[in-house]
């Protein structure tokens, strides 16, 4: 049998090859980000009216970057940031002019889900737009992740109330 500190080297040099192909793959897999974990929106649907979710990603620096286009009383109206954004009856269309769709979550009445999406880039600003089921907003949010991954949960009561809250947890890179 050969030099005993000879194989050790050996054996030591492969588990550090097998280490680099690893975290090589990784990184191409998840497209040259280490911790590409999923997006997350959390829906607590108890009224008697489905919703919808969308999701709008924005490369921009800042919540303020974000304005919106919006239909209000059958008439296109041009809002420079969130909170100028009107929702409730009237307002059929809202959504931000300088964003991407990312994702679109629909709850029927009386449902909860959970959806996990993952095409996003770890900085940027994401625009939570919600309607119910006869299209009028009930609620605009936007937030803004520098790192980590965003959560969005929404709760809509029976009587019609709704809250939400929204988290960017930072992982370790």
């Amino acid at each position: 049998m050969g030099d005993p500190s000879r194989l050790a080297l050996l054996c030591g040099s492969a588990l550090i090859l097998v280490l680099i192909a690893v975290v090589s793959l990784s990184f191409v897999a998840n497209d040259g980000d280490l911790l590409n974990e999923s997006a997350e929106i959390e829906v607590d649907n108890q009224d008697d009216t489905g919703y919808t979710i969308s999701v709008y990603y924005s490369h921009g620096g800042s919540v303020a970057d974000v304005s919106y286009t919006g239909i209000v009383d059958n008439r296109t109206q041009q809002y420079e940031s969130t909170p100028d954004v009107p929702v409730g009856g009237n307002v059929t269309h809202i959504e931000p002019t300088n964003a991407d769709l990312l994702e679109t979550v629909r709850v029927g009445a009386k449902q909860s889900t959970v959806t996990k999406f993952g095409d996003w880039e770890k900085s940027g600003t994401f625009v939570y737009v919600i309607e119910s089921s006869n299209s009028s907003v009930v609620h605009v949010d936007a937030t803004h992740c520098g790192s980590g991954t965003p959560e969005y949960y929404f709760e809509a009561d029976a009587s019609g109330y709704s809250l939400s809250s929204w988290t960017c947890n930072d992982g370790l890179f």
